[in-house]
């Protein structure tokens, strides 16, 4: 069965990519719903033909994300193909949205994850995979003898040993580096009897941060732009 969904922008004047990734999520959701296996999304062609494509193709990889891991009744994914109409097509563009909304979406799966399963070696794991990076790996020894008693400290009830991952990405020349600093808590139990039990599901989060510099550098790992970028992420048990 074809459909048509059609899905409003609002004013042309107030339009921008914050309004035309909300639409487009909407509409894909839509479809996902009514089982569509193909669905071809039309850019609007009111922002700049590139920017809306790459706006487009990110929205294609984040709209239907959802972690379910650990379900043994799985949200269901319909769509197979999904395919962009516009008049002046860029592969770079699209490819740049894709890289990006599957970044965003790793930032997510780390940052769902079960104190028991989102451990610092899980992080460990992933920033291994990274091509174009160099890790680095500071573990217990060291890091007391650094003095960096903050995270040696939390770390002295946890099963896991902390550790301080550094990926380093050199394609700028001499320029200096973008740094990226994330924290790693991979669950806050810090003041838990405080805390009331309906939030304590969101204790998991407390490790975001590491999450996020990770999938960024997912992301420049797989784009190679011409930068230098270090990502450090105190990761420990709490």
């Amino acid at each position: 069965v074809k459909a048509l969904i059609v899905t409003g922008l609002g004013r042309k004047g107030e339009f921008n990519c914050e309004r035309l990734r909300s639409a487009y999520s909407k509409g894909i959701s839509a479809a996902n719903s009514i089982r569509s296996r193909t669905v071809t999304m039309f850019a609007p062609e009111v922002l700049e033909s590139a920017t809306e494509q790459k706006e487009l193709s990110f929205v294609s990889e984040v709209s239907l994300y959802d972690f379910s891991k650990f379900k043994s009744k799985k949200k269901e994914n319909h769509i197979e193909t999904l395919r962009i109409f516009a008049e002046n097509p860029s592969p770079e563009s699209v490819k740049l949205g894709v890289t990006i909304g599957k970044a965003m979406n790793l930032t997510r799966d780390l940052a769902n994850m079960p104190a028991s399963s989102g451990t610092p070696s899980h992080f460990q794991e992933v920033a291994s995979a990274l091509k174009n990076m160099k890790l680095t790996v500071i573990e217990r020894d060291e890091i007391k003898k650094m003095g960096m008693g903050g995270i040696e400290a939390v770390s002295r009830g946890a099963h896991e040993p902390p550790k301080l991952l550094i990926l380093e990405y050199m394609n700028g020349g001499e320029s200096p580096p973008i740094m990226f600093v994330g924290k790693g808590i991979t669950f806050d139990s810090g003041g838990i009897s405080l805390k009331p039990k309906d939030n304590l599901f969101n204790l998991k989060f407390d490790k975001s941060g590491a999450s996020a510099v990770l999938g960024a550098m997912k992301a420049i790992s797989e784009l190679e732009p011409k930068v230098n970028v270090v990502g450090l992420m105190p990761l420990t048990e709490n």
